[in-house]
């Protein structure tokens, strides 16, 4: 059931949000999307009008308008600066920024883009690929941009911990998927602990404005509450 909306937002059922993986039929809803978003991930795609190789595309759909979409990377090599400064590397999945239109934010798509991302990426038995993301910074390690909070707590919340921060300008935090195991009260109290951790890094708020420049595959999500 649609929730109830705002001035300027769509009155939409969600129960008729779709999600596919983007193919050749989808492809003119996607350009339309694609030009009204801000992910720096899909700058390849507007400008050769087809979608980069290796870059697999998962869109939201409703009535056939693309209103949301995210992408995912596959044998990935994904350096960043581990907990202790050293350098470290990622080789596996990397996920990339998502986006959902503005007038289709705040109803849950965030959400259902992440999780169906998450199960069709390989991130879910044993066995499978690493899983990494960064979360968009603004300037200082493991500092977070206001517009990317909601994923960091998504992620945080589904088995991703901070194992690092990025290495580009914006500093932000570097998260992995942990395999999960049978759920514990330990293993719950040490989840707890990284989010509880990470949300007072992330309130004590530093003089620097946000960056401008957002790297190209940052997780800079615009959607809203997820």
């Amino acid at each position: 059931m649609a929730g109830r909306p705002v001035a300027g937002e769509s009155v939409i059922d969600t129960a008729g949000v779709r999600m596919e993986r983007l193919g050749h039929a989808r492809l003119p809803a996607f350009l339309a999307f694609a030009d009204r978003t801000t992910l720096d991930s899909l700058l390849p795609l507007r400008a050769t009008r087809r979608p980069a190789a290796g870059q697999t595309y998962l869109c939201a759909l409703y009535r056939d308008q693309v209103i949301g979409c995210t992408s995912w990377y596959e044998g990935h090599r994904h350096d960043y600066v581990g907990l202790d400064g050293t350098t470290a590397r990622s080789t596996g999945v990397y996920l990339c920024s998502s986006e959902v239109l503005p007038e289709f934010r705040g109803r849950g798509i965030g959400g259902m883009l992440y999780e169906r991302r998450l199960a069709e990426c390989g991130g879910g038995g044993g066995g499978a690929p690493a899983v990494s993301i960064e979360i968009l910074g603004r300037g200082v390690p493991l500092s977070v941009d206001d517009e990317a909070r909601p994923g960091l707590v998504w992620h945080l919340a589904h088995d991703f911990v901070v194992v690092g921060h990025s290495r580009e300008d914006d500093a932000g935090p570097v998260l992995l998927l942990r395999r999960r195991r049978p759920a514990s009260a330990s293993a719950r109290a040490e989840v707890q602990s990284v989010c509880d951790t990470n949300r007072a890094a992330v309130s004590a708020r530093t003089s620097r404005p946000s960056l401008a420049h957002r790297p190209s595959l940052k997780s800079s999500t615009s959607m809203g509450p997820v």
